[in-house]
């Protein structure tokens, strides 16, 4: 989400992304720019080679379109031509299910994601809990406990249709179980 600044800090902060990318020679691809802004001006406190969204994103990007964000900005590092990960082999739908804690306790299971619809599949999931681990509810507790990456093939009303199906589905059935 766009930074809730003024126009004149956000341009000035622009400059300076824009300058860091010159001065790594960073021409296309992505970045992840964090700066800290004072009376002195920005002072840069990150700089990632991948968009917001703790890496999910690259994969979002990947499974809908085919294209590598970051074998393309290595590319480029390396002199190499970036087109051939940019190129767009894909045009479908993806779905990213941030799994809830919900009331919280002692974990017995996790969610399986048993999709059955065709032109769908789960490409990943990923769980940063186990059976055994005491979770707390909001807004006790900050973190993401896991998540499942979606593709839905094609990107029309239809896959639209599927996705909400598919959203209602995994918030009504696949969630954490606690003792």
């Amino acid at each position: 989400f766009p930074g809730n600044v003024f126009s004149d800090l956000k341009d000035t902060l622009c400059d300076a992304a824009l300058n860091i990318c010159k001065k790594i020679k960073l021409f296309s691809g992505m970045a992840h720019i964090e700066f800290r802004y004072s009376d002195a001006g920005p002072k840069v406190l990150d700089i990632g080679l991948r968009l917001g969204g703790a890496g999910l994103t690259h994969q979002l990007v990947e499974i809908s379109t085919g294209k590598n964000l970051i074998k393309a900005v290595l590319a480029e590092f390396c002199d190499m031509n970036p087109n051939q990960f940019l190129i767009k082999c894909r045009d479908d739908l993806c779905l990213l299910y941030l799994v809830q804690v919900e009331s919280g306790g002692q974990v017995k299971s996790l969610p399986l994601f048993n999709i059955s619809e065709d032109g769908v599949e789960v490409i990943e999931k990923s769980f940063f809990i186990k059976p055994g681990d005491t979770l707390r509810s909001y807004p006790n507790f900050s973190g993401v406990p896991g998540y499942a990456l979606v593709q839905i093939q094609k990107n029309d009303q239809s896959a639209y249709a599927k996705a909400n199906r598919i959203l209602n589905h995994l918030r009504s059935n696949e969630k954490v179980i606690y003792l």
